[in-house]
């Protein structure tokens, strides 16, 4: 199925292009309405199982800057299962030229224990045919020397109503780290992160940098060492032109 997604001047950043985080959030609220449809919406999930959808992984991938004004489409492809998981590749299309894509790997997980919902369990509320084929995204294996980069404070307004920090925020933090927002950009050719505990408001959020073969690593530890995240970055070696030269070029 194929969703229209208009990107505004507002929702711009620094270089005028669309941030990463945002192309989630859009991909993301397609795959939720996809869950409506397909009878795992969140709110049935949790009057008849108590449960929820959580973010496993995510992958985005970058051909071309997304700009505002474009009238991006966003294809979703069929959904396949793998183990727990409901994997969601997503195409976004400006007419013919494809910009970018994102796959997530979204797990269904009881509201209060956060432990994973047996497939066999969910399968009850599907109202389509189940798809499976295509293949798995892989865990990411990092360097052995990170480094201790920045200490964030987990403030409420960076949960959501799952009560943990948001996928949004951590992508934020993440493009920071891996210097996307630098004195030029540089477009982010592959982006992954492997989610793997939550952080709660008035936590600590410790965030370790470090740098393979070109691939930025960053990882979220906990205080107590629990590995919260894990992510990798490639960036274009080419310089993405600048928003002043975008608009310039538009007002020719």
């Amino acid at each position: 199925m194929r969703y229209k997604a208009h990107f505004q001047m507002s929702t711009t950043d620094l270089f005028g292009c669309v941030s990463p985080w945002l192309i989630l959030q859009e991909v993301n609220d397609c795959v939720g309405w996809e869950f409506d449809i397909d009878g795992v919406g969140i709110e049935r999930m949790l009057e008849e199982l108590g449960a929820t959808w959580m973010m496993g992984q995510m992958v985005l991938e970058n051909f071309a800057p997304i700009r505002p004004g474009m009238e991006v489409e966003i294809e979703l492809l069929p959904r396949e299962l793998h183990g727990v998981g409901i994997l969601r590749r997503a195409h976004l299309w400006d007419g013919d030229l494809e910009r970018a894509r994102v796959t997530l790997n979204m797990l269904p997980v009881y509201f209060k224990s956060r432990r994973v919902v047996p497939p066999a369990e969910l399968s009850r509320l599907w109202l389509t045919p189940d798809q499976s084929g295509g293949t798995p995204i892989g865990w990411e294996q990092f360097p052995e020397h990170m480094e201790l980069a920045e200490e964030i404070l987990v403030r409420r307004h960076m949960c959501d109503v799952n009560g943990h920090m948001t996928a949004f925020q951590y992508l934020n933090y993440i493009c920071e780290a891996a210097g996307y927002w630098g004195e030029t950009l540089h477009l982010i050719q592959r982006m992954q992160v492997d989610f793997k505990a939550e952080f709660m408001p008035g936590e600590i959020l410790k965030l370790y940098c470090g740098e393979h073969q070109g691939i930025r690593y960053i990882s979220g530890v906990h205080e107590d060492g629990r590995l919260g995240f894990r992510a990798s970055v490639s960036l274009a070696e080419e310089e993405t032109p600048t928003a002043l030269e975008w608009i310039h070029e538009m007002v020719k």
